[in-house]
């Protein structure tokens, strides 16, 4: 009876001690601190060196997967993951293995060269370890690896700083990567199918017609800014016209002619460009546009020798509606040289002056770019 009331006692003593366990480990879950990003990433410069030294490519698989769900979708997680799939076939290639890989690759790229132009002291110490590693991996990859194909050796220069820049290699390379390729491409059509930002210079010449031409052909610079997708744009365009006129003309103020030659226009209007023709590296569009057009009949010298008054209004103005053609051609996703010709409609009012009717053909040369597609 003894050893039953023993074996009671003692079952009762295990069992409120699994149960204080067990409340106190919850406890210490709740409220235990969770390791950040820059801690796990500042022990993985450490830790994935000595486990690459080791060939422990399992626990290494551990320690970036880890790292994966302490930082989330961060760009070493993907630079990690595909250096253990090209060194473990059997290890599938990251996800974020789609058309926005190519912007990885080029970040992985300026990030290495950034961190060569400078040393451990000035860089971020653990960053600097981290893509230390990941350079002398893929090193050996390429030294160790004969059975690797073009890609996976095109993904291994890359990591291992041998390609500068990997979207202007594949662009020059298509044939010899012709998968790789194929992301990029999709890369550009996503690019250019999304909604972005849109900038541009541009530089030109303004010819005007009929009695108009009195004035003669004047360049133009100015730039231009607005947003976009597949094929839709709008612009706030802003173009400065200079050089004085061809002849002079007549102005009428204050009941007295005065002939001048002095000539500084522009023109600052919204723009559209309906976009009907798409391929790969070009695209072409109609063009429509309307906005203020004008020109100053004197400069503040010419004004004040005349006299003050006199020659108010000093400028010559219209309303401009303009229509025409445009086509882009895409030195990269994102970068573009432009060629636009359109007619202006412009009715100039010069009372009593040198009759100023006419339109005008302008043709613009514009180089800009679109910012990076969102959603």
């Amino acid at each position: 009876m003894k050893t039953l009331k023993t074996r009671i006692l003692l079952l009762f003593i295990f069992c409120t001690a699994i149960t204080f366990l067990q409340a106190q480990s919850i406890e210490e879950r709740l409220t235990q601190k969770k390791p950040s990003c820059r801690e796990v990433l500042a022990n993985a410069g450490n830790l994935l060196p000595e486990l690459y030294a080791q060939n422990a490519f399992d626990s290494l698989d551990k320690a970036i997967t880890f790292i994966h769900n302490s930082c989330s979708d961060i760009p070493q997680v993907f630079y990690l993951k595909m250096l253990l799939a090209l060194q473990r076939p059997s290890i599938l290639m990251p996800k974020q293995v789609d058309s926005n890989f190519i912007e990885l690759l080029n970040d992985y790229a300026l990030r290495l060269a950034m961190i060569k132009t400078q040393n451990a002291q000035i860089y971020n110490v653990d960053e600097y370890k981290l893509f230390s590693f990941m350079q002398q991996w893929a090193t050996d990859l390429l030294k160790e690896k004969k059975e690797l194909s073009d890609d996976g050796r095109f993904l291994c220069n890359v990591l291992a700083g041998n390609v500068k820049n990997p979207e202007l290699e594949l662009r020059s390379n298509k044939d010899t990567y012709p998968q790789l390729y194929a992301l990029l491409k999709q890369s550009d059509a996503e690019e250019r199918n999304g909604n972005r930002a849109t900038f541009a210079f541009i530089a030109g010449v303004w010819q005007p017609t009929k009695d108009l031409n009195v004035l003669g052909a004047h360049p133009s610079l100015g730039f231009s800014f607005g947003g976009r997708n597949k094929s839709n744009e709008f612009d706030i365009t802003m173009q400065f016209r200079f050089i004085n006129a061809k002849n002079n003309y007549d102005v009428l103020r204050q009941n007295n002619l005065y002939s001048l030659n002095h000539y500084f226009g522009g023109y600052i209007g919204l723009d559209y460009t309906r976009y009907l023709v798409h391929a790969t590296g070009f695209e072409l569009g109609l063009l429509a546009g309307a906005g203020y057009d004008g020109f100053d009949i004197a400069n503040s010298n010419e004004y004040n020798n005349y006299g003050n008054d006199y020659l108010k209004p000093l400028s010559v103005n219209s309303f401009n509606f303009n229509t025409g053609l445009r086509f882009n051609f895409f030195i990269n996703a994102r970068t573009f040289i432009g060629l636009q010709s359109r007619y202006n409609f412009i009715n100039y009012g010069n009372n009593g002056g040198t009759s100023l009717h006419g339109d005008a053909i302008s043709i613009d040369l514009l180089i800009g770019g679109n910012s990076r597609h969102y959603y």
